[in-house]
């Protein structure tokens, strides 16, 4: 991810207000995040990250000089392009939530299942429907990944010309937190629905490992909850044995602490992005 990031500074004008340096040291902090490791504490602090950020864009566009520039007529195309930004990267938090939710759902469901131990059919079918919702949840976080690819591309290949301009410095500002935010809902959607299957540690290994005794094992820290809960159910599915349903029910847990945190650290990003189309309305409504 660390190569997306051909960092240009925004260049805001020193005789702006001091939230202006603000936001260039939060976009610097929460792109040291986007360019460390895809484990659910890194996403976490990259979300976290970003929601600081907003908070300081929100200050920037409250300042006068600010709301002057972007309530002109002849710059309702800018905003209304940050406007229609906006909106897209709220369907996507919207979606990688549902996701988080959802997953959280059949978790719970999972615990049940294994707790209760109704009988092995029981157990295989509900760890079937699990892994028919993680298959789908793969293909809609892929086009999701594409589009902020698109999204990314157009941010970073549109710089303002003039960023010594007050109106050109915000713009760029707010273009960049896009993009920053962009790539950071790609890091989430890539850890919430991994797209390849390892070649050395995935599926095609199972029935090897599970041979092996290595599927008993704690988890494998090359791979995140959701790899090492597909894995551990996959063996669950092969053969119902104790120890294997032990590892699966340490696994489900750690997952659905991550999938907790993904989801709360979305919402939090969410309620500033709604937070920030406001303002950016009730300026050109001005």
């Amino acid at each position: 991810m660390a190569a997306k990031y051909q960092a240009r500074s925004i260049s805001l004008p020193s005789r702006l207000h001091p939230c202006a340096v603000k936001v260039e040291e939060e976009l610097r902090k929460v792109k040291t995040w986007v360019s460390s490791s895809s484990s659910s504490s890194s996403v976490w602090g990259a979300l976290l990250g970003l929601q600081d950020l907003y908070d300081s864009i929100d200050e920037l566009l409250k300042m006068g000089s600010t709301q002057q520039v972007l309530s002109c007529p002849q710059n309702k195309q800018l905003v209304d392009e940050l406007l229609d930004d906006s909106m897209k990267l709220l369907d996507v938090c919207s979606l990688a939530k549902d996701i988080a939710l959802e997953t959280q759902t059949h978790v719970g469901a999972l615990h049940s299942a294994f707790r209760r131990r109704k009988g092995d059919s029981a157990m295989k079918t509900t760890t079937a429907a699990y892994i028919s919702y993680r298959k789908k949840m793969k293909k809609e976080g892929k086009n999701l990944i594409t589009s902020m690819k698109k999204m990314n591309e157009k941010f970073n290949s549109s710089p303002m010309q003039n960023p010594d301009n007050h109106l050109s410095s915000v713009v760029e500002a707010l273009r960049q937190v896009c993009s920053t935010n962009s790539s950071i809902f790609e890091s989430v959607l890539l850890y919430l629905t991994p797209l390849t299957k390892p070649k050395a540690r995935g599926w095609s290994l199972v029935t090897k490992w599970v041979h092996k005794g290595a599927i008993a094992c704690e988890s494998n820290s090359a791979m995140n909850e959701f790899e090492n809960v597909d894995v551990a159910l996959s063996s669950v599915v092969e053969e119902m044995e104790v120890e294997k349903l032990q590892v699966a029910q340490r696994r489900l847990e750690s997952l659905e602490m991550a999938a907790q945190e993904i989801e709360s650290g979305l919402d939090g990003v969410f309620r500033r992005l709604i937070k920030i189309r406001a303002s950016l309305l009730n300026i050109i409504s001005q």
